[in-house]
């Protein structure tokens, strides 16, 4: 479960994401009730969502940053979640049911599930398809340009192969993400396509499963660590690089570099759970930042 502020989200099996409002209530102080639920299509789903991670969209319409006093229910988020039969999703998820998008929406109902709510309204965004093997955790990741203010928004996935995943997220992806326009459609012929995530680079860390995952950054959105735990018995380290030109088209070209290094024996079974904690020494938050973490 991940929470933002004042909504709470969580994932399990049967493909169940919900986004629960945690509220103050009398005598027990907290309150927490079910605001909305992702749908699925078709009946009773057996898939299990394996992880996902959360991005609030931090701009308003008009391009200016979002204020902080801002009512809940204007909220959007950038949500991606991985499945058991190795698909990932990228949703967008707006606080409220009020909308002009002209992008196909799916509004949560309550015909399937005793604890689904109507409050929010999902737009799937993206989907990709890894392999056979099924995906064990996700993350997004920012990668900075110099040759311009603009950052990109990547995912991070790792697999019951023991294999570290990079996709780039489709233009329309990004477009949310830096200019908040909640309008993304893609339309050919008539008929909507939803765009797909592309794989931009895989690496093998680990001899099995990967049980645990945790990422942090290294120096300005560069460089970034990816800490994995295996049911080898190992912990992994790898460094994610990115390196940034410009490309033919005048766009920005992302290279993606990954170097795995490996404590092996380092537990006497599988690594279940890892933990990154950000050293507390020196005094600028750049020094902080290339400080070496803990690990636990």
């Amino acid at each position: 479960a991940r929470h933002l502020n004042r909504l709470l989200f969580s994932s399990g099996g049967f493909e169940e994401m919900n986004v629960w409002r945690v509220e103050q209530a009398p005598i027990l102080e907290v309150g927490v009730r079910c605001e909305a639920s992702l749908p699925i299509e078709g009946e009773r789903s057996e898939l299990r969502i394996t992880s996902f991670d959360v991005r609030e969209v931090s701009r308003t319409q008009d391009g200016s940053e979002k204020d902080e006093r801002e009512e809940d229910g204007q909220r959007m988020f950038l949500i991606c979640l991985t499945y058991s039969n190795s698909v990932v999703k990228t949703f967008l998820y707006r606080s409220t049911t009020t909308t002009t998008s002209t992008a196909t929406t799916m509004v949560a109902d309550s015909t399937y599930g005793n604890n689904k709510r109507r409050g929010g309204q999902w737009t799937c965004l993206a989907t990709g398809q890894y392999t056979s093997s099924c995906l064990t955790h996700v993350e997004f990741v920012n990668s900075s340009s110099r040759c311009s203010q603009e950052t990109t928004l990547f995912v991070v996935t790792t697999a019951s192969d023991g294999c570290i995943a990079v996709w780039s997220l489709p233009k329309g992806v990004q477009g949310v993400w830096r200019e908040n326009r909640i309008d993304y459609s893609a339309n050919t012929g008539g008929t909507e396509v939803i765009p797909r995530l592309e794989i931009r680079a895989v690496q093998k860390v680990h001899q099995s499963s990967i049980l645990s995952a945790g990422l942090t950054t290294l120096h300005d959105d560069k460089k970034h660590l990816i800490v994995t735990g295996g049911d080898d018995n190992t912990i992994g380290l790898t460094i994610l690089s990115f390196q940034t030109s410009n490309s033919e088209d005048g766009g920005i070209e992302h290279a993606v570099e990954m170097q795995p290094h490996v404590i092996p024996n380092a537990h006497a079974a599988a690594v279940t759970a890892t933990a990154i904690i950000p050293s507390s020494s020196g005094t600028t938050n750049n020094e902080k930042d290339q400080d070496v973490r803990q690990i636990g």
